[in-house]
């Protein structure tokens, strides 16, 4: 079919195909990008590392509905689109409220708090998702920084500087190199850079990781 087109027909079908074509920011991925719709809100995230984003429904293709309240009935504006209401009561000056499609707001007020509830789980979940793909990301990094020649280098100045005595307990033989702090990696002057034993290394990696899940 693809052949018998036009050249201007093969663009345009080309232009829809790419339509939903999206790269993720974080990395790199590029294609189509998964779209989950919750009530007035739709998270949209990359299927390959969950970076996520946010599209909230403008409301804009609304109608009017009621409910009852207090044996009368109240006017207020429904979203088409994904079944929102929104705004204040409207006045019945001016309506036919006999023409306007009733609701049970019971049953409404269920169906958004359980729409709700599913968008939060769901977006803790992404949220959980994408930090253990950053967290993966950055651990191959340092990894993959650590068998470079750069570092064996700027390693054994350290040990050298510091005459292989851990600077933690200045007792045993330092076998090992800490970072003070890790927003230089990669670049680190040396002053980031302490020599350690294994023991002391362990034992400060692990009061680390305390001290940052006490803060998150």
């Amino acid at each position: 079919m693809f052949r018998n087109l036009t050249l201007n027909q093969k663009m345009k079908f080309v232009l829809l195909m790419d339509f939903d074509m999206e790269k993720c920011e974080e990395c790199g991925f590029e294609g189509e990008f998964v779209r989950e719709e919750y009530r007035d809100s739709t998270l949209v995230f990359c299927p390959d590392c969950y970076h996520l984003r946010i599209e909230t429904c403008n409301h804009e293709n609304n109608g009017l509905i009621k409910y009852s309240v207090g044996g009368g009935w109240r006017v207020q504006k429904i979203c088409k689109e994904c079944h929102t209401l929104f705004g204040n009561a409207i006045s019945h000056a001016g309506v036919n409220v006999d023409k306007i499609q009733t609701i049970e707001k019971a049953k409404y007020d269920k169906y958004r708090e359980d729409q709700d509830e599913k968008y939060r789980f769901r977006h803790n979940v992404l949220s959980d998702y994408h930090t253990e793909w950053r967290r993966n990301v950055a651990r191959k990094n340092h990894q993959d920084y650590l068998k470079t020649m750069a570092w064996q280098e700027k390693r054994e100045e350290v040990l050298k500087r510091d005459e292989y005595l851990c600077q933690a307990c200045l007792k045993k033989r330092a076998t090992q190199v800490h970072h003070l702090t890790y927003d230089h990696f990669g670049a680190e002057p040396l002053f980031d850079l302490i020599s350690v034993c294994g023991e002391c290394h362990q034992a400060i990696t692990e009061m680390d990781q305390k001290r940052k899940s006490n803060i998150a």
